[in-house]
């Protein structure tokens, strides 16, 4: 296999620098376009004839080099550590691969055919990780010598049967999903966006084990404490590897953004940095590029998020609950127990990228997936295809019932604006309706349908809150429709005029299961304790709920409506009674004695919470609690 670019493209460069026509801008001449500029450590190019990957490796070595001694030049060898890239260059024509060997350099250049691609490396590391490809392993492939061929069913059974073994999980599916993802992190420069990895569980529950066990596979892992937004950039620009982010505390920290804007290819983030300058101070933007793949974790779950974060980060996040047990082997994993399966997996990127390409544009047309939610589990089906049938069949089962645990969380607003629609009136399949006609229809489905003055009076202060005529204005308009001008009983206004049609098209782009949506409401955390998140209901197996974000304080509420099916309350147990029922027996009774409420069946962890949260007081003349 040929490992050489011709010199056709440098000939190019050389006719047309002697070409006496060539512009010239005052001492400058121009000739040729700068074409692409590209990361040469996470190099994937598409272009007309080709798709080029490379790969970094850190190697010992002989350097030259050249010192004046007594006024003559003597050279002089020296060891020293250099970053060494491998560049795959696949001709789609032929079916051929061309591989080519760099140093990394802060600025160099690829070129191929006619087009002369820049290699810009802003920051370069000054030793490697241990899970980079070593240096026997990039001779191997660039010389085919002793180079094996890689089967990737079978380097993903060992990768599943390694996770049984070091990670306890209660659902067979979450080991073969970690194989999967481990094997899809070599390709993630093939794909446009790449998910966010999200483990959340009790303390013990085995969250900072799962990823030392990722960190043995997943390509140029490294296992990351505590860091800064500058520090995260520049390791990301230097390695651009799977970053392992353990025990964070993510609830109300916008420094998650950084990592969520990082699911997507393209996407940049300017710094201004000082430039060094004799005359003056000046400064000079730089750009990063924060995309890579990030597996994080937290004692937080996602319920747990401040609303401003919550939809960005379920949009953009695959999370998953883990359990707390004994895993099989209780030593932890070591990096260098799992060198050759590593090695193997770097050697697997060079055999199939062009396939894994290939794959991925088949499935685009064919998995029944749209925006986000398509691009967060195109990489794991594409690389699952590969594997089997059945590991593709297993990975849509496994999306299917994640889903369900985020769907309820994500667009609750959005499910909210529908409901209200659908609710008024539909004449020859047309809704036409005001802002104002709207806004009275969702109080009238949030708030005056409440029975109970108690809770009708806490849903009117969320509903004033969370509810304006501008923010439904704004959600219409997100949604696409615009005002338009009809003629009724001689007179002209302006109308949303909205078809049945386009109703349900905005329901199944919502809405996960349209017919088993019964009803919408936005209820607080106090009013709604016995009706716990998807999140919550998984990690209240491992994990007593009783931090400050589940207060039952009335000031501590919701920003954001939940969307859930009512509960028949006379079917839940005496302990487990909602804390309204507990406010309605303290007004009836005029106050009550806490062996009176355990009597009752009411539990004392929820009183206390309720006089924490200040929606019960304690006399201490009378011995009894009083709704407040």
């Amino acid at each position: 296999m040929k490992r050489k670019q011709s010199d056709e493209a440098k000939k190019i460069n050389v006719n047309i620098k002697n070409q006496k026509n060539s512009l010239r801008i005052e001492n400058f001449i121009p000739h040729t376009s700068d074409g692409y500029r590209a990361s040469p450590i996470s190099l994937f190019l598409n272009l007309e004839n080709y798709l080029i990957i490379s790969e970094l490796s850190y190697a010992y070595g002989i350097e030259k080099r050249i010192k004046i001694v007594g006024g003559r030049e003597v050279e002089e060898d020296i060891e020293t550590l250099k970053p060494i890239l491998l560049i795959c260059k696949y001709n789609k024509q032929t079916k051929e691969k061309f591989y080519e060997l760099k140093l990394l350099k802060s600025e160099d250049k690829l070129e191929i055919e006619d087009l002369n691609i820049s290699l810009v490396q802003n920051t370069i590391s000054k030793v490697g990780i241990p899970t980079l490809m070593k240096y026997k392993t990039l001779e191997t492939i660039y010389t085919e010598i002793e180079n094996k061929n890689i089967s990737i069913k079978e380097i993903y059974q060992k990768l599943k049967e390694t996770y049984e073994k070091y990670i306890y999980h209660n659902n067979p599916t979450f080991y073969s999903f970690l194989a999967v993802y481990s094997l899809t992190t070599y390709f993630k420069e093939i794909f446009s966006a790449f998910p966010v990895i999200y483990f959340y569980g009790t303390f013990g529950c085995g969250k900072t084990r799962t990823l030392q066990t990722l960190n043995c596979f997943c390509h140029r892992s490294f296992l990351w404490g505590f860091q800064t937004e500058a520090t995260t950039f520049r390791y990301v620009d230097a390695i651009r590897g799977t970053l392992l982010i353990d025990n964070q505390i993510f609830r109300n920290s916008k420094e998650i953004l950084n990592y969520l804007l990082g699911y997507k290819k393209d996407s940049l983030i300017p710094r201004l940095y000082k430039a060094k300058s004799f005359k003056k101070e000046t400064y000079e933007v730089e750009f990063f590029n924060p995309s890579t793949a990030y597996v994080l974790n937290s004692t937080d779950s996602p319920d747990k998020f401040s609303s401003a974060l919550l939809e960005q980060f379920l949009s953009r996040c695959i999370s998953i609950n883990l359990i707390k047990g004994e895993p099989v082997i209780k030593e932890d994993p070591k990096l260098e127990q799992f060198t050759s399966i590593r090695e193997d997996l770097y050697r697997l990127k060079f055999q199939i990228f062009e396939k894994v390409y290939e794959r991925q544009n088949e499935l685009i047309k064919s998995i029944n997936l749209t925006g986000r939610e398509r691009e967060l589990w195109l990489p794991i089906f594409t690389v699952a295809s590969l594997i089997s049938d059945e590991v593709l069949k297993e990975m849509k089962k496994y999306q299917k019932e994640l889903n369900e645990i985020v769907s309820e969380n994500l667009y609750k607003r959005e499910k909210i604006l529908i409901k209200a629609i659908e609710s008024l009136d539909c004449e020859n399949d047309t809704y036409k309706f005001t802002t104002t006609e709207l806004h009275q229809s969702i109080r009238n489905m949030l708030v005056a349908n409440a029975q109970d003055l108690i809770v009708r009076d806490e849903k009117e202060k969320e509903f004033i809150k969370f509810w304006s005529l501008r923010s439904v204005g704004s959600l219409l308009k997100n949604l696409g429709f615009k005002k338009k001008s009809i003629r009724e009983n001689n007179n002209i206004s302006k109308k949303y005029i909205i078809y049945k049609s386009e109703l349900e098209e905005l329901k199944k782009k919502y809405f996960e299961n349209v017919d088993s949506v019964v009803t919408v409401d936005i209820l607080s955390e106090h009013i709604q304790e016995n009706q716990p998140s998807k999140f919550q209901e998984n990690s209240q197996k491992t994990q007593d709920f009783e931090s400050e974000n589940n207060s039952i304080c009335p000031n501590n509420l919701s920003t954001l409506s939940t969307v859930s099916t009512k509960i028949d309350t006379s079917q839940l147990s005496k302990k487990h009674k909602e804390p309204i029922s507990i406010l309605r027996f303290l007004i009836e009774k005029n106050g009550a004695s806490l062996e009176e409420l355990i009597e009752n069946g009411y539990d004392r962890d929820l009183i206390e919470k309720l006089k924490k949260g200040g929606s019960i007081k304690f006399d201490s003349e009378t011995d009894k609690y009083f709704a407040v």
